[in-house]
């Protein structure tokens, strides 16, 4: 699934929710890189734990906002990506996955900070843009 949001859209989250018995953990991954909400200046990650007889119900939620982000709550281009909640126990596992994508103004993707030419050479600076 595919979502679109804005940048600078304040208050944006996501949710997972699974079911299991032993009572699962939770893992966030962006772009399959795990999501360490210890060490993230740009997400928190919260886990409600219902301890049902036959299973738990475990619901955790991806919030972004954080002390790296622009007014601490503002989404950014580089939000962009596939975003996966994984639930594991002894048993096995399950995930589901997303696709954020940013739309932004126009960034400059520069290649080169220096450029060196002769006074009679003609030279040519690609002038590379982003966005969505």
């Amino acid at each position: 699934r595919t979502i679109v949001k804005r940048s600078g859209d304040t208050g944006y989250l996501v949710t997972c929710s699974a079911v299991g018995k032993p009572q699962p953990q939770i893992t966030w991954f962006k772009d399959d890189v795990e999501i360490d909400p210890e060490e993230s200046d740009l997400f928190q990650i919260s886990v409600n734990v219902m301890d049902k007889k036959e299973a738990f119900n475990v619901i955790s939620t991806l919030n972004f906002i954080g002390p790296g982000r622009l007014g601490k709550r503002k989404l950014m281009a580089t939000d962009r990506g596939h975003y996966t909640c994984r639930f594991k126990n002894e048993v096995g596992q399950a995930e589901s996955s997303m696709l954020l994508r940013i739309e932004h103004s126009p960034v400059v993707r520069h290649q080169h900070n220096k450029v060196a030419a002769d006074l009679t050479e003609s030279v040519r600076i690609p002038c590379r843009m982003q966005s969505y």
